[in-house]
C-alpha cells in the first residue's frame, strides 16, 4: 500500500485516498473496524483487504484524525471541527 499515487497506482488504491472515504463515514458516527472495512468495499469492482482498512485507520490515528473509542473508531474533536469548517 502507498501513500500517493504513481504513474502505476491508481489514486483510489492509496492511503490517501481510503482514508478520505473512512473521514468521510466516520462523519455520520463511530463505527466498528469491520463495519468501516464492509461500507469501503460497498460498490468497489477491487475491493480492499482489511489488513488495508486497518493500515489506513493507523495512518489515521497516527496523524490525529481519529481514535478509538472502546471497540468503535470515531473522529476526534478537531477532525469533526475540520469537516465542518470544509463545508
Amino acid at each position: 500500500m502507498i501513500l500517493l499515487p504513481t504513474k502505476y497506482l491508481p489514486p483510489e488504491r492509496t492511503v490517501i485516498f481510503i482514508g478520505g472515504e473512512v473521514l468521510a463515514l466516520l462523519a455520520s458516527g463511530p463505527l466498528l473496524p469491520g463495519v468501516i472495512s464492509d461500507r469501503i468495499n460497498d460498490g468497489r469492482r477491487i475491493p480492499v483487504n482489511f489488513d488495508t482498512v486497518a493500515l489506513v485507520l493507523a495512518f489515521l490515528y497516527a496523524i490525529g484524525a481519529v481514535e478509538a473509542d472502546g471497540e468503535t473508531i470515531r473522529l476526534t474533536a478537531q477532525s469533526k471541527k475540520g469537516l465542518i469548517d470544509a463545508h
